[in-house]
């Protein structure tokens, strides 16, 4: 069992986590782990990973940890959080900003000590954009020249054998020999050095998914016509257990027991180890919130986030007391959110979607239910955080995004907006019906987490009360949460964003017809063309203003979302660690965190 160390610090008598069933969780996770060495490092996640494969994990938990385990051609700085040099040492642009010429590091290897080429940025691309395979993030890429072109060819080839595949020597981007890739873009992007630290653009290790066939390569395939890589489901797994593992980040992957703990030790071969002060991590999937805080209390873990809300606004009062230094609550650019299910009945009518966001009080929500400081969402891009996103036109003028307002909660017009899609009330004290048929019950999904649910309830308590509604919530596990979502298969469900880049548009992009984030049912032809004509637009104050129209239809017009809140970063860091501070983008940069000895601040 892992040794608990004790430390001399308050756990409040106000806090349930005094409780037999929480100290009772606590006992559990910890009996689960394998007696061995405390980690350097140990963080308490909320939730287990699904994944370690950079192309298939989507959720937040998942790529933060998949952040330490691999490196892209740039990566971010952890103070400013802008592009820095990462497996690139250097590069080119072209003058008209489309074309991209990266020198990789001599040094930079795998963890097998392999050296990281080009082409493993070309076959990581590849295997990213490829639909076969189903990564969400495939979009992103969709910058890269005719990488669009290629998604498409394959659906549709799949779709009809009789329709050709594009051969992906078409898509712009080529190993010009062992440490050169070219890049060529659609059009120039402000942000793109920023993306190259995503997911969709890290390299992989080739010969390890085809040692473990879970993805056969295009060239691998004899005869004509063209056709493009093969993902296998059911040995993608492989490729990311510690005994075949191989990656080119800070850490390398040493154990992973699932639903228990996934360790990670120093990779000796990234290229700047030397500035890598932890020897190993441990990551826990703790879902209790209660039983994250008492352990971080109890010195079992050193990061967590998320208490529970009536300990958070201890915390904070504490903080403002000038009574604890180890907890951190700031505005992030990131959006917690309700989905609606634009293919079922009755969310797939936009009015009634409306009706159901005017009749949520978020202010009551953020300061009653939760009271940790979040801010009330008035759209989706958080209005709080816009200064981190200005940017400078070419004649070094500063320019803020501003969101449309466009939330507001109003009951009365909530009531009439549901009359208006056709919906009548007998009496003011019954429910909705249309032809004789009563508003079908809502039901929402959530996955496991206090927090979740407090929301959940509240929400339901207010479409009951204001709009006579019943209302189900529904609690499922992580994993059986996305597969639903991913099917459509659901009414309303709770979701969350996290900005990939620092830049509005990354708010909005997920919500575009060929996301694999968007999960919703909803395409709009206007709304895509928007924000394809700001990303091609070069003045800034134009593209703001498109981006702005654009989320003006997804959160006025149209709101196959609707947006609850702001996050703030709710984070607990021990004073033993140094080297991590939260940031806007809420990421954890571990390769950057120390161990304070005895007297070092």
């Amino acid at each position: 069992m892992l040794a608990v160390q004790p430390r001399a610090r308050l756990v409040y008598r106000f806090i349930v986590v005094t409780s037999a069933s929480i100290v009772a969780g606590l006992i559990s996770v910890l009996a689960l782990a394998p007696a061995q060495e405390r980690a350097d490092l140990v963080v308490a996640n909320s939730d287990e990973c699904r994944t370690l494969d950079p192309h298939l994990a989507t959720w937040t938990h998942e790529t933060r940890l998949c952040q330490s385990l691999y490196e892209g051609l740039t990566r971010l700085d952890p103070q400013s959080l802008r592009p820095v040099p990462g497996v690139a040492e250097s590069w080119e642009v072209s003058e008209d900003g489309r074309v991209y010429t990266f020198h990789l590091r001599p040094q930079a290897r795998w963890s097998n000590g392999e050296p990281v080429t080009a082409a493993d940025f070309v076959n990581a691309w590849e295997r990213s954009l490829n639909p076969r395979t189903g990564s969400d993030y495939s979009h992103q890429a969709f910058i890269v020249r005719r990488a669009g072109d290629y998604h498409a060819s394959i659906a549709a080839h799949d779709a009809d054998r009789a329709r050709p595949v594009l051969p992906f020597d078409q898509v712009g981007v080529r190993a010009r020999d062992g440490r050169t890739l070219e890049v060529t873009l659609e059009r120039p992007c402000a942000y793109f050095l920023e993306m190259l630290a995503m997911v969709p653009f890290w390299p992989m290790h080739r010969p390890t998914y085809e040692r473990t066939e879970a993805y056969v390569w295009p060239e691998s395939f004899s005869g004509q016509p063209y056709d493009a890589g093969l993902d296998n489901p059911s040995r993608r797994h492989v490729a990311t257990r510690a005994a075949h593992f191989v990656g080119n980040g800070a850490f390398r992957l040493a154990a992973w027991q699932f639903k228990r703990r996934i360790r990670l030790e120093k990779n000796p071969q990234y290229w700047d180890a030397a500035n890598v002060r932890v020897r190993t991590i441990d990551v826990l999937p703790v879902a209790d919130a209660n039983t994250r805080f008492l352990g971080f209390e109890t010195g079992a873990w050193d990061l967590t986030t998320d208490p529970p809300p009536l300990v958070a606004r201890r915390l904070t009062d504490l903080v403002r007391a000038g009574r604890r230094r180890d907890y951190y609550n700031q505005d992030l650019l990131a959006t917690y959110f309700y989905r609606f299910n634009c293919t079922r009945f009755p969310t797939d009518d936009k009015q009634v979607r409306r009706a159901l966001s005017l009749a949520v009080d978020r202010r009551a929500i953020c300061e009653q239910v939760l009271g940790c400081d979040q801010v009330p969402a008035t759209a989706f891009v958080p209005y709080p955080t816009v200064e981190a996103m200005a940017r400078l036109d070419s004649r070094g003028r500063r320019h803020t995004y501003q969101p449309p307002e466009a939330l507001r909660f109003d009951p009365l017009a909530a009531r009439q907006t549901l009359v208006d899609a056709g919906w009548s009330y007998p009496t003011p004290a019954d429910a909705p019906a249309k032809d004789g048929r009563p508003f079908p019950v809502l039901e929402i999904t959530y996955n496991t987490d206090r927090r979740h649910q407090l929301v959940a309830a509240a929400v339901a308590r207010m479409w009951q009360q204001h709009l006579g509604l019943r209302v189900q919530v529904r609690n499922v596990e992580l994993k059986v949460f996305y597969e639903r979502e991913r099917k459509l298969d659901y009414m309303i469900s709770r979701g969350s964003w996290f900005a990939d880049y620092v830049d509005p548009a990354a708010m909005l992009l997920p919500w575009t017809g060929d996301s694999g984030h968007n999960r919703t049912g909803w395409w709009c032809p206007e709304y895509d063309a928007l924000l394809a004509a700001a990303e091609a637009e070069l003045d800034v104050a134009r593209r703001f203003a498109l981006l702005a129209q654009a989320e003006g239809l997804l959160t006025v017009d149209e709101l196959p979302v609707m947006p609850l809140f702001y996050y703030t970063g709710s984070t607990l860091i021990s004073e033993r660690v140094g080297g991590l501070r939260p940031n806007v983008r809420n990421l954890p940069f571990l390769h950057a965190a120390y161990v304070r000895q005895e007297g070092e601040r």
